[in-house]
């Protein structure tokens, strides 16, 4: 596995045969690009569910080209990288949304990586919320998809959608017209004033009804004799975490509504809606209320549709990815996408859209599991995390008469100082030396397989340098607020109790589909390195557009 994973960081292969190679006439009927995230959904789950297709999923398997080597070109596969990446055409180096928190430099405490204490939320709803700060691309230091379009297309008009805050506000880029997310206090779907003053109309009717739609809905176990064929774990296996507050098991009812409509009744029903299936519905569901309701693909200008559907990665990190509640989730998921693609047809007209799926990022299954690239995981309990700051410390104070442990933190992705300590040290101390006898000290614990430092990291590349540095330097920003990255060893997960996690740089955390569908697209599987990075690159070139500022960001389809 472990040659693999090296062999894979050949990230500039050329990626498309000649004879596979798309025309070079751009589509120029296309009005709609749609940029689709999975989360969490790794490849194969795609093939071992292949037989089971009937609806998008399908129809991007037999329509689309897709890269099966796909795989993210960086080491902190974290959610917010991905959809940062996937939005912007860039790597994490480039814009700056490393991990899913970073450091707020005021307070000093790590905080939503798009989080944004200038802007306010924006509902539809007269419930008030206390508190300051809503979710915006702010700290994207990348534009990307919207303003692509925008500045070939003037009147282009971008809608982001997800059911989560993060990919609402990164997946279509920094500056789409409108992101828009689900509120887990029942407000249906907002948004910040980052992008709005007020929402649109038509999400606006569309939240009125959301509680009729969610209301009906419950979550029952599927057939499970013809699923166990495709590799679905049988339901209730050791390892998995709780799903909607309750024992991960079949079914998953939903709460009961009371007599007379209340915030606090609405706000458990979104709640519920959030952690099953139905996040996903709801998603599609406003998707296809704003073609119609934002006039999507209905000019001369190339708009933009930015989809991000979130369940499978929640059921994933608590369940594994070949959960029973997973495999149901992307079955469902593939109905509704199969009646939003034909959606696309009536509203936009058939050839007069294209689409990219991509996910953030990849997932180890249950180490208790004991398939796949699970075989032999390990999960490093908490006294784990405090043998690590032992042996920092220890270090630390062999080396320079203290340990500075108050200004210091540590987790599963690294080492980070409050803000200005590390500098004010001392004219006696080097910030340098500190890290490094820091790596030194992490490097030496059985667990972990690398540690590497502020300035291995920012250094310039050398051809002989260790790949892993490679991916690591991708993944870093000085703005992240880490002086030291940590890989742990292989099939290691740290300080998680159950469920499972991402964040390291082996390839079931990096892999990824990418499949791209419409007009000026090849058919089939192509060969060679790709990622989400590409997307935007690949995109724009059949659209006859050329990017610039973009190194990351590949035309996979150039000949």
């Amino acid at each position: 596995m472990l040659l693999s994973c090296l062999a894979s960081l050949a990230l500039h292969s050329t990626p498309v045969s000649d004879s596979q190679a798309a025309g070079a006439n751009p589509a120029s009927e296309v009005r709609l690009v749609v940029v689709l995230s999975v989360e969490a959904l790794i490849p194969e789950q795609l093939e071992r569910l292949r037989p089971l297709w009937k609806g998008g999923f399908a129809r991007l398997l037999n329509e689309g080209a897709s890269f099966p080597e796909a795989a993210l070109p960086y080491a902190t596969t974290q959610s917010a990288a991905g959809h940062g990446s996937f939005g912007s055409g860039s790597l994490p180096s480039a814009h700056g949304i490393t991990r899913d928190a970073l450091l707020d430099p005021e307070s000093g405490m790590f905080v939503p990586s798009v989080l944004d204490a200038e802007v306010q939320t924006v509902s539809s709803s007269d419930l008030h919320v206390p508190g300051t700060g809503s979710a915006s691309g702010v700290r994207l230091q990348q534009t990307g998809w919207a303003a692509e379009l925008r500045a070939h297309w003037p009147q282009s008009r971008s809608v982001s959608i997800s059911g989560s805050g993060a990919a609402a506000a990164l997946v279509g880029g920094k500056t789409p017209e409108l992101a828009t997310w689900w509120d887990s206090y029942g407000r249906g779907f907002v948004s910040s004033s980052a992008y709005v003053e007020e929402l649109p109309a038509w999400l606006a009717d569309w939240n009125r009804n959301w509680p009729v739609l969610a209301s009906g809905w419950s979550w029952k176990a599927p057939e499970l004799e013809p699923l166990l064929e495709t590799g679905t774990a049988q339901d209730d296996r050791g390892g998995e975490g709780s799903v909607a507050g309750r024992a991960a098991v079949f079914p998953y009812p939903a709460p009961i509504p009371p007599k007379v409509q209340s915030p606090s009744s609405q706000a458990s029903l979104a709640g519920y809606a959030y952690v099953t299936p139905l996040m996903d519905e709801l998603v599609c569901n406003v998707a296809r209320a704003a073609i119609r309701g934002a006039g999507l693909g209905q000019d001369e200008s190339v708009d933009l549709l930015a989809i991000g559907l979130s369940s499978g990665s929640i059921l994933a990190e608590a369940t594994g990815p070949y959960s029973l509640e997973v495999t149901d989730c992307l079955l469902r998921a593939d109905q509704q996408l199969g009646e939003l693609f034909e959606a696309f047809d009536r509203e936009v007209g058939a050839g007069r859209w294209m689409l990219v799926l991509s996910s953030d990022r990849g997932i180890l299954e249950l180490p208790e599991g004991g398939r796949g690239d699970a075989q032999g995981a390990v999960r490093l309990r908490v006294r784990a995390r405090r043998e690590a700051l032992q042996s920092m410390r220890q270090s630390l104070i062999k080396e320079f008469g203290q340990d500075f442990g108050a200004n210091m933190t540590t987790s599963a992705d690294g080492v980070s100082f409050r803000p200005g300590a590390i500098d004010a040290l001392g004219e006696d101390v080097d910030p340098a030396r500190v890290r490094a006898v820091i790596a030194q000290a992490l490097g030496s614990l059985p667990w972990v397989a690398g540690a590497y430092t502020r300035e291995q990291l920012l250094a310039a590349p050398s051809q002989s340098q260790d790949p892993w540095v490679a991916l690591f330097r991708n993944s870093y920003h000085p703005s992240s607020g880490l002086e030291v990255l940590l890989r742990l060893s292989h099939r290691h997960l740290l300080g998680l109790q159950s469920g499972s996690s991402s964040g390291s740089p082996y390839l079931y955390d990096r892999r990824q589909p990418l499949i791209f569908l419409g007009p000026g697209f090849p058919r089939g599987a192509l060969r060679g390195s790709a990622s989400s990075v590409d997307a935007l690159a690949s995109v724009l070139g059949r659209l006859g557009v050329e990017i610039s500022g973009r190194p990351d960001s590949r035309d996979l389809f150039a000949q």
